[in-house]
């Protein structure tokens, strides 16, 4: 009975450390990054905290899992998405924010319509919003790369379609009906990649922040496959790859290829939030049913085929692939499903330790009880 009892105690406490290791683990992130997002937005925005009380309205957790599907790679990141209220006497400010491995990546204000740039304490001048929005960024962030954006806004004396480049970094102004997006975008060689800075304002209003430079890396950017090579490239290798397309209703049909119907440049991610240059080449084929085009990937900087496979709306999406790009769509779960998951692994882990102490402890009271195992510990040692 006093073993039995010290059993129950010891089983007790597991169960009680399970409840306080296990469940708060979601809480203790989000109280982590509501925070270190508010810091983060009060700094951006400008806003007082002895005139704006602080509250976060919703938060979630999400977490991308590796997956391979043509050269998309996000990486086993952590997405955190949540919804700050400042609210003052006479008004309220909304910052619906996405952070990324703990780092803010977009802020939208007031569901995309903005806080006035007065409330914000903004210069009236969008452009020179935009400068003070910059080293706001650079002050809390500690950006490098910001003085060579703020030097291109000041070269720039009105609001207006713009497009200019210095070093690796192009600046893009697009303006349509009440709304002006301001573009930092990393560029090599006419090409951009997906390292970019938007700042967004529509009418008198601060609307939308993104911050991706720091969040993707580029791998290279030097493509050393031309035009004409990645056609050749695109070309043999659709060659060797099946020349029967199989549809969705299990009917198949050979095909033959009749000649190039595009070829462009642009980016793609090869390994976790890391871009290189990649072709794209579609090459026309015989067939009139649904599809008539064979689509070949390829990276720029190596000349390795991502993927050849059929295009169009009855491909099948079995179609044998040729060298399939290793990549990661953004696959989500919620933090629930995450909880659940290492909550279950904690149970197994503690019903074990907890049968192994009862077993252990009625073994020393009761040996004659188990027989059977000096039985098979016999057979084994024969």
């Amino acid at each position: 009975m006093k073993n039995t009892k010290k059993a129950s105690y010891i089983v007790g406490l597991l169960v009680f450390m399970l409840c306080i290791t296990t469940f708060p683990l979601s809480v203790a992130t989000e109280s982590t990054i509501q925070e270190k997002g508010q810091s983060t937005i009060q700094s951006i925005l400008g806003l007082d905290t002895k005139i704006y009380s602080i509250q976060v309205t919703s938060y979630q957790l999400v977490e991308s899992a590796m997956t391979a599907d043509r050269g998309k790679s996000l990486g086993n990141s952590i997405q955190e998405t949540a919804t700050y209220s400042f609210k003052s006497a006479d008004r309220e400010v909304k910052a619906n924010c996405v952070f990324i491995n703990g780092t803010l990546q977009t802020c939208e204000i007031n569901g995309g319509t903005g806080a006035s740039l007065t409330t914000l304490n903004l210069p009236s001048n969008v452009l020179d919003a935009c400068s003070v929005t910059l080293q706001r960024l650079q002050e809390h962030f500690g950006d490098s790369y910001i003085p060579k954006m703020l030097a291109l806004v000041h070269n720039i004396t009105e609001v207006k379609n713009t497009n200019t480049i210095d070093g690796n970094i192009r600046l893009q102004i697009e303006t349509y009906n009440d709304y002006t997006d301001i573009a930092f975008k990393y560029t090599s060689q006419g090409l951009d990649y997906p390292k970019l800075l938007h700042i967004g304002f529509y009418r008198e209003s601060l609307a939308l922040i993104i911050n991706q430079w720091d969040l993707y890396t580029i791998g290279s950017d030097t493509p050393k496959i031309t035009h004409e090579e990645a056609i050749r490239i695109a070309t043999e290798q659709a060659e060797k790859n099946a020349t029967v397309l199989t549809f969705s209703d299990g009917s198949q049909i050979r095909y033959n290829l009749t000649g190039i119907s595009d070829a462009k440049i642009s980016s793609g991610l090869r390994e976790p939030w890391t871009a290189y240059p990649f072709w794209t080449v579609v090459l026309s084929t015989d067939v009139y049913r649904g599809i008539n085009q064979i689509q070949v990937g390829i990276w720029a900087d190596t000349g390795t085929v991502a993927y050849c496979q059929a295009s169009g709306v009855m491909a099948d999406q079995n179609h044998p692939q040729t060298t399939p790009g290793s990549g990661t769509p953004f696959n989500e779960t919620t933090t629930s499903a995450t909880v659940d998951k290492t909550f279950v692994t904690a149970i197994i882990l503690i019903a074990a330790i907890a049968i192994a102490i009862v077993v252990t402890l009625f073994v020393r009271k009761k040996p004659n009880n188990f027989h059977s195992f000096s039985f098979l510990k016999n057979r084994t040692s024969r």
